[in-house]
């Protein structure tokens, strides 16, 4: 479904209420919508980031629609209702939020809480310890202060060659740029050094660089532990493990993905007096050998982000997610919150081959 199309034929679902069908046949299946970045461009003038954000102005309204249509219910007593252990309750909905940024803390939550919508934060640990901002991140606001028309980077047999104007061209070639990172194979401490020189070269070439700014950009800084701790004393947030390192687990060799488990989960409970039973995998990248790993290591549930509905039933160390759309109406942000949006995507998919479209959502993972 194209872009231009999706509004209309899902306005004309809803209308002759194929959708009120859809979500009465799957009410009891759990949504988990998943966030990153939650950020205002007029809160912070100094810079924008290549990668848009949901603003707090768009979750509001997000919020006051998924309020009308669904239960919103903190993601350990979904994740009970998935595997059977609690009775479900029709049409819940779950909030995540992925890689620890401190606005979830300073912008998310205030907004939450005028709707009484829990939400669950996904940390990792050794990030927020070393006070380490997400490379791309650094990458982002780097490549904004290199003059000239374009810029090629190279390094260890990788060459990039990026526009630098005008910022569509820049906001293009930046996407690009991360997608041929994200699918380099290798495992994280094979992928984590290249992606640092390229930051550190870039970072060069701009005289710049965002860890000057790191304890005060709203768009980047990581929680500290003492907002960990904040955020743990409020009744309605869970904190759960993203790794220590933001690590790709199912990339990793095992030793590596066990110490990253068991290590995050201890250094959680350790720092919120808290158990911590839930996982959502970095970039969703996991292997049946490390859900197994994180099963022993005595976490409930993971969470990854293969888009879909969760039935009662399903396996509980691979959840589905829907990212949030960065902007759409109410129409859209129901059709992606049910479910349906996906669903058509795949049966077009199926029907006339290749892969299912997906809309632009709001910040895949930094990586």
């Amino acid at each position: 479904m194209s872009s231009a199309a999706r509004p209309l034929v899902l306005g004309t679902l809803r209308a002759c209420g194929l959708m009120g069908l859809w979500r009465r046949r799957h009410r009891d299946s759990v949504a988990v919508l998943m966030l990153h970045g939650v950020m205002d461009t007029r809160d912070d003038p100094a810079w924008t980031p290549l990668r848009d954000r949901v603003s707090r102005r768009v979750l509001e309204r997000y919020l006051e629609t998924l309020s009308r249509h669904f239960r919103f219910v903190p993601w350990s007593e979904a994740a009970e209702m998935i595997t059977g252990r609690r009775p479900p309750r029709p049409h819940s909905l779950v909030l995540t939020f992925d890689d620890g940024y401190r606005n979830n803390l300073t912008h998310a939550l205030p907004v939450l809480r005028r709707f009484s919508a829990p939400m669950t934060v996904f940390v990792p640990t050794g990030k927020i310890e070393r006070r380490s901002l997400f490379a791309f991140d650094r990458l982002d606001y780097a490549l904004q202060g290199i003059p000239g028309g374009e810029v090629t980077l190279q390094v260890d047999g990788f060459r990039h060659t990026l526009r630098l104007e005008p910022r569509a061209a820049l906001v293009e070639s930046f996407s690009r740029l991360r997608s041929a990172l994200k699918d380099r194979l290798g495992a994280d401490l094979e992928y984590a050094p290249l992606v640092g020189a390229l930051v550190a070269q870039c970072e060069e070439r701009a005289g710049r660089s965002l860890e000057a700014l790191k304890e005060t950009d709203d768009w980047s800084a990581l929680l500290s532990w003492e907002d960990v701790a904040a955020l743990a004393r409020e009744p309605d947030v869970e904190i759960g493990s993203h790794s220590v390192d933001h690590t790709r687990l199912g990339l990793a060799d095992l030793d590596t993905a066990r110490r990253e488990l068991r290590e995050s989960k201890a250094e959680l409970e350790r720092r919120t007096g808290r158990p911590c039973r839930h996982l959502a995998y970095p970039n969703g990248n996991w292997s049946p050998a490390v859900a197994r790993i994180a099963r022993e290591e005595g976490y409930a549930s993971a969470l990854g982000t293969e888009e879909g509905l969760n039935p009662v039933g399903h396996e509980p160390m691979a959840m589905r997610r829907i990212g949030v759309p960065l902007e759409v109406g109410s129409t859209e942000l129901l059709a992606f919150a049910s479910g349906l949006s996906d669903a058509i995507s795949a049966l077009k998919a199926r029907a006339f081959g290749g892969r299912p479209e997906r809309a632009i959502r709001a910040g895949a993972g930094p990586a």
